[in-house]
C-alpha cells in the first residue's frame, strides 16, 4: 500500500505543478538539463513548476522501486509450497521481470531528480556547466555535466518503457489458450480442440 499512496502524492504533485504562479513545467518530458536545473532566469515555466515536477518524478520513483520490491519478495518468498520457478506461469514471470527491470531503472533516476532538485534549490551545479550564459547574464555555477543528466535519463528511460510490454504479454498468455481452449506449450491442443468439435 506504500507503493499506491507514495505514487498518489506523486500525481497529486504533478497536478499541483499546473496550478503554480509562475506556471507549469515547460523543459519537456525528458527534462535534460541544463534547461531543468536553472531557475526562473530561464524563462516562464521554470520557477516552482519546475520544481515541483522533479520533486513528482522523485516520489513516482520511490513507489515504483516499493512496489518492485515487492513483487520481487512475494515472487520469491510466497509461492505456493511446490511451486519452483520453472512451474510459474508466464504473467507471473512477466510481472517478476518488470519488477527487476524498474528497481534497476528507476534506482538511476532516484538520484537524478534528487541532484536536479538540488541544483535547483540548493544552488548546486551537478548538472549545469560553468559559463552558461542566461539572459544576458552569466550564471554563478563551478561547472557540471548536462550529459551525466542525459546519461541518467536515458539509462533507465529504455528499460522503462519496454518493460511497459512484458505484464500485458503475460497477461494475453493466459487469455488467448483461455479462448482457443488450449494451452501455451501446445501439448495436447489439437485432441482437446478436436473433441470439443466432436461434441
Amino acid at each position: 500500500m506504500m507503493s499506491f499512496w507514495v505514487t498518489f502524492v506523486a500525481f497529486a504533485v504533478l497536478v499541483a505543478a499546473f496550478f503554480v504562479h509562475d506556471g507549469p513545467p515547460i523543459s519537456g518530458w525528458t527534462a535534460y538539463a541544463p534547461l531543468s536545473a536553472v531557475g526562473k532566469d530561464a524563462g516562464p515555466g521554470q520557477g516552482t513548476g519546475q520544481t515541483l515536477w522533479a520533486v513528482s518524478i522523485a516520489l513516482f520513483c520511490v513507489g515504483q522501486l516499493l512496489g518492485a520490491l515487492n513483487f520481487i519478495a512475494t515472487t520469491l518468498d510466497l509461492r505456493a509450497k511446490g511451486m519452483t520457478l520453472a512451474r510459474l506461469p508466464y504473467a507471473t514471470w512477466a510481472w517478476f521481470i518488470t519488477s527487476v527491470i524498474g528497481l534497476i531503472a528507476f534506482s538511476v533516476l532516484l538520484p537524478a531528480c534528487i541532484l536536479l532538485i538540488l541544483d535547483r534549490v540548493a544552488g548546486t551545479s551537478f548538472f549545469i556547466p560553468a559559463g552558461l550564459v542566461i539572459s544576458d547574464r552569466l550564471q554563478p555555477h563551478a561547472g557540471g555535466s548536462p550529459l551525466l543528466c542525459s546519461i541518467c535519463s536515458g539509462f533507465s528511460a529504455t528499460p522503462r518503457c519496454t518493460s511497459r510490454f512484458l505484464p500485458g504479454f503475460g497477461i494475453i498468455s493466459h487469455i488467448l489458450p483461455a479462448v482457443a481452449a488450449s494451452r501455451c506449450s501446445g501439448h495436447g491442443s489439437s485432441s482437446r480442440v478436436s473433441s470439443r468439435s466432436a461434441s
